[in-house]
């Protein structure tokens, strides 16, 4: 039986199950990721959702703490408020993290490869 397990702040799990942090995700993103990816997870999931538009102190902590125990991220940087950004260049240079952008010259094409403009990649989770 598929367990897929939505996490915000200031929640954290600590299991065995393959984890995700999306970042800001647009309603495209919310959709693709509920009848494309959740779908096909054979197990369980743990899926972090952060989506605050405010800054605060707790918030940068629960982020940089769940980014460490995540297996993948996901951050759609256009959705994103400006303070936010500011970890971005952190959390880009990163192999696990993806990153979706309709910008053409993106700064962040230099820190890392994993721009993406969909979230097939995720399909394979849990395998």
């Amino acid at each position: 039986m598929t367990t897929i397990n939505l996490i915000t702040p200031p929640d954290k799990i600590h299991n065995d199950s393959a984890s995700i942090l999306t970042i800001f995700p647009s309603r495209d993103v919310q959709n693709y990721l509920q009848q494309e990816v959740l779908p096909t997870v054979p197990d369980s999931l743990n899926l972090y959702y952060f989506d605050r538009s405010q800054y605060s102190t707790e918030d940068v902590t629960w982020l940089l703490d769940v980014f460490s125990l995540c297996d993948y991220c996901v951050i759609d940087v256009d959705n994103s408020p400006a303070w936010l950004r500011d970890l971005f260049g952190y959390f880009i240079g990163k192999s696990k993290t993806y990153w979706l952008t309709n910008a053409e010259n993106s700064v962040y094409n230099h820190i890392s490869r994993n721009r993406v403009y969909d979230l097939n990649f995720l399909k394979n989770i849990g395998d």
